[in-house]
């Protein structure tokens, strides 16, 4: 049986990331997303089957060990990326004075 993308993205914190988050904390990506190499780094490990891994890239046609894998469950409090962790930099009149977690800036940022 293959997990929902929540519980993909509760495994996948077992293993430790590329971006330095240590086992059971959150990648600096944001608070609602895994990165695609801790995914690998969990099957690795054994915390995900061969199923739950491809039913975590599923929809994903390019990706890179940086690509986020957002948690359906965990709202993402900037639109500046989208929790993608690759943030455009462009003006953003979403959310102001909210700051990004992936590069720091604030809504209406350049």
């Amino acid at each position: 049986m293959t997990l929902t993308l929540h519980e993909i993205c509760v495994a996948t914190r077992h293993a430790d990331c590329v971006c330095g988050a240590g086992p059971e904390h959150t990648c600096t990506c944001g608070p609602g997303g895994v990165h695609y190499a801790r995914l690998a780094r969990a099957r690795a490990r054994g915390y995900l089957s061969a199923a739950d891994f491809a039913a975590g890239i599923h929809d994903a046609d390019i990706f890179t060990g940086r690509t986020v894998l957002l948690d359906p469950q965990v709202p993402d409090p900037c639109t500046h990326c989208g929790g993608t962790g690759r943030c455009p930099r462009l003006r953003c009149s979403s959310c102001p004075g909210v700051t990004c977690q992936c590069c720091g800036g604030t809504g209406g940022d350049r």
